[in-house]
């Protein structure tokens, strides 16, 4: 073999090497995760099976109910209206014991942008951003509690504002990520 060859051959195996030790971090990482992701759900499943026997049935019931995404044809506007949303009255509806509190959310897509609305409905006599103005802590605050599940982790958000219109929704993971969001008073 000539030395230009050998030289090709090993620079071609000086690439190769990296390339692989690339794809081995790449399949260690996938078992890694798969791992973590496994004591996960056992350590959830164990959990699920130290609550009462009501909220294990509530859970049950929970599993079932599928939020549709919609294709949205435009963007809707953040202002706390459903008034550009296809089929407002097809919403996925939520019910606290009693009937005291419900909630009805949607879920749509546009382009790659992914929406939610969100409509509480609350009997009491005071709204939501009278009770936030005079609240300092988050956890006082009146307003709604956001988990967001994919298949590595879970985001949390706190929906609360001291008036209505546009507001910058914070998370409360150490990411800190932001959701863009409007929220508008209404008579229930």
């Amino acid at each position: 073999m000539r030395l230009r060859n050998q030289l090709l051959a090993l620079s071609l195996l000086t690439l190769l090497l990296p390339f692989s030790g690339w794809k081995l971090v790449q399949e260690l990482e996938n078992f890694l995760r798969e791992g973590e992701e496994d004591a996960l759900l056992a350590s959830a499943k164990t959990l699920a099976l130290a609550l009462p026997p009501e909220i294990q049935s509530k859970l049950d019931r929970a599993r079932g109910q599928v939020l549709p995404l919609r294709q949205l044809p435009t963007a809707p506007i953040l202002d706390g209206y459903l008034t550009d949303w296809p089929e407002p009255e097809q919403s996925l509806e939520f019910e606290a014991a009693g009937g005291v509190l419900k909630l009805n959310v949607l879920a749509g897509r546009h382009g790659g942008r992914f929406y939610l609305a969100l409509k509480v409905t609350d009997p009491g006599d005071i709204r939501a951003t009278t009770f936030n103005a005079g609240a300092v802590q988050a956890g006082q605050r009146a307003g709604v509690m956001l988990y967001l599940q994919s298949n590595r982790s879970q985001r949390g958000f706190m929906i609360a504002t001291e008036a209505p219109g546009p507001l910058t929704v914070i998370g409360l993971d150490v990411a800190g990520t932001r959701l863009e969001a409007g929220w508008m008073d209404t008579a229930d």
